[in-house]
């Protein structure tokens, strides 16, 4: 237990997932993100929090193999009921947590740029890019449609 109340309680929402800033304000301090953010990052609550987090893990038994053994559960018993589609989000969620899948967001379209080893001609050029490609041959000046 930390020696301040205030920061024994900050810690303590801290691990409800209560944020930073709110937290500071619950443990009585005057609302400041800067200052809510900084408390956060001290080694104490960083210590305390942890220490929180493991006995909260232990009393709840939040284990790998506990979450592993009611994830096959669930899938038997979406097995027995002959729905594949709860069979495939309990494998799926078994192969997350042991690092088998790792859900990403593509964060940018992709595109493939080909690029030539001849130049192409007019003919080519207009066909591709049109009276934006002939805007763009005459020059920045006349994209606009200033001369």
């Amino acid at each position: 237990m930390l020696s301040n109340p205030k920061h024994e309680t900050f810690a303590r929402l801290l691990v409800q997932g209560v944020s930073a800033s709110e937290a500071y304000e619950k443990a009585g301090y005057k609302p400041n993100r800067q200052n809510a953010h900084k408390l956060a990052k001290e080694y104490d609550i960083l210590r305390r929090v942890d220490e929180l987090q493991s006995l909260s893990q232990q009393r709840h038994d939040v284990t790998v193999d506990g979450i592993q053994a009611r994830l096959e559960d669930s899938y038997r018993l979406a097995e027995k009921q002959e729905k594949p589609a709860d069979m495939r989000q309990a494998a799926m969620d078994m192969a997350k947590l042991h690092g088998l899948v790792i859900d990403r967001a593509e964060t940018r379209e992709r595109k493939d740029y080909t690029i030539a080893w001849e130049p192409i001609t007019e003919e080519e050029w207009d066909e591709q890019y049109g009276d934006m490609g002939a805007q763009i041959a005459r020059g920045p000046e006349d994209v606009n449609g200033q001369g």
